[in-house]
């Protein structure tokens, strides 16, 4: 089929940004609409030129990807036309369902890297020096003077949920050998 939308489509004479980003779109969409039509026969259209160019026109107006989704075999519109190749309306239809879809994606994308970046600042640990050691940290965080030897960070934790605040006083009597661990 030849690239008649293509040629007809470029209007700026002048090579600019805008003119390449629209340029390298008109590209994009001669190219997929080529892998639209030939899933189907060619005299399925009156007019298949003019056909070629309105499915261009149509097209222009979505997003790369939404194009990209609706031309693609794997995706696109030739997936659901069964009989016959698609129309104008088949392939305004499948734009506007992919358009929502490929939106809604692309915000739970977004809402998702949010979330990872904020969980990203709640995973760092709580202030201290720099290069304090793990030790050093939980002795700051339970108001500890040392770790007593053969205890762990998960001991540490379990007898800081027994004796709250009393933890330091609890390592100073087993200390003493008045009370057990």
């Amino acid at each position: 089929m030849d690239d008649n939308w293509g040629k007809l489509a470029v209007s700026s004479p002048s090579p600019s940004a805008t003119s390449q980003k629209s340029n390298a779109k008109t590209e994009l969409i001669a190219r997929q609409i080529r892998i639209l039509l030939s899933a189907f026969r060619r005299d399925d259209y009156v007019d298949a030129e003019k056909f070629y160019a309105q499915l261009g026109a149509v097209l222009e107006g979505y997003s790369e990807s939404v194009i990209i989704h609706v031309t693609s075999p794997k995706t696109g519109v030739q997936r659901t036309c069964k009989y016959a190749s698609p129309s104008i309306a088949e392939v305004v239809e499948a734009c506007e369902k992919a358009a929502v879809v490929l939106d809604s994606n692309s915000r739970w994308k977004a809402i998702a890297l949010e979330t990872l970046k904020r969980r990203e600042g709640e995973r760092k640990a709580p202030p201290g020096p720099p290069g304090e050691s793990f030790r050093a940290k939980l002795c700051r965080l339970y108001g500890l003077r040392d770790i007593p030897r053969g205890l762990d960070a998960i001991d540490i934790v379990r007898l800081a949920a027994q004796h709250g605040a009393g933890l330091q006083a609890h390592f100073d009597s087993k200390s003493k050998g008045l009370s057990d661990v």
